[in-house]
């Protein structure tokens, strides 16, 4: 097993070279796209050069550069990491810069999924289900068309509804209701297979990325994609009516709706 110091000196040796290294039998192996299978462009991706990466059989760890945007204070700036993966024990990440506290602003857990999935190693089963990720479309496309309107510009209850993505293709009575979002049935699992096999499309990941991942990676992916839903639901507190606002957070919280307080309907949870 590896001790934590070993991982540590990993770490700042990739920090410095900039070059992916897997631990095999002991020894230091530099990992390259020649350990992807497939075309290497399929695996062209944000979270660093080991997506898609399998590595040889007793990997013990893995660590491997990746650029991010690093806060400092008010200002932020781009600075070079190491995310270090063990096949048992805690995952770290190294800054290249001395005596600075990391706040990275790419969600952490999927750099993780990456070194674990080179590894072949399950990730943790998703949180929450893809209502959540709809949820989180809704809110980023309400944004939009507030935003679009310019201040003052009247945005009813009928528009916001119909851009939740439960309505499909029938905005006119779909409104996302805890009703409609209580029907939704789609699951992590069936959503990743609709991705890995061409039938979806997501934005910022390939079928033969899907492939690679995992469920719970998968659904960690996705959620790193869209915005935090907190901070646009209090910006949109101040930009739309307040019976408007109150009924985005009804649908978002359908446990806090009186019974009988859901008018409208879905279609089911069409995507």
């Amino acid at each position: 097993m590896t001790t934590s110091q070993e991982m540590i000196d990993l770490g700042e040796t990739v920090a410095r070279s900039g070059e992916a290294v897997a631990i095999v039998a002991g020894r230091q192996l530099m990992l390259s796209p020649s350990n992807r299978p497939g075309h290497p462009a399929s695996f062209s991706s944000d979270y660093g050069p080991v997506v898609g990466v399998v590595c040889p059989p007793g990997t013990t760890a893995i660590a491997y550069p990746l650029d991010v945007s690093v806060r400092s204070g008010p200002a932020s700036q781009s600075t070079l990491i190491a995310v270090v993966v063990p096949r048992a024990g805690r995952s770290l990440i190294i800054d290249r810069s001395a005596n600075r506290q990391l706040h990275p602003t790419t969600e952490v857990a999927p750099l993780i999924d990456v070194g674990r999935r080179a590894m072949r190693i399950p990730t943790p089963p998703p949180d929450g289900q893809p209502i959540d990720l709809l949820d989180r479309i809704w809110l980023d496309r309400v944004m939009t068309t507030v935003l679009d309107a310019g201040l003052g510009a009247e945005i009813r209850w009928p528009v916001v509804a119909a851009l939740h993505p439960v309505c499909g293709s029938r905005p006119q009575r779909s409104h996302p209701t805890p009703v409609a979002r209580a029907q939704f049935r789609v699951r992590w699992r069936e959503l990743h297979a609709l991705v890995a096999d061409s039938s979806l499309r997501w934005p910022s990941m390939t079928p033969e990325i899907a492939q690679w991942l995992d469920t719970g990676s998968f659904s960690r992916w996705c959620i790193a994609d869209t915005p935090e839903p907190i901070p646009i639901l209090t910006d949109l507190e101040e930009l739309l009516d307040p019976a408007v606002h109150q009924q985005i957070e009804a649908c978002l919280r359908p446990d806090a709706v009186p019974a009988g307080d859901a008018s409208g309907s879905g279609n089911g949870g069409q995507l």
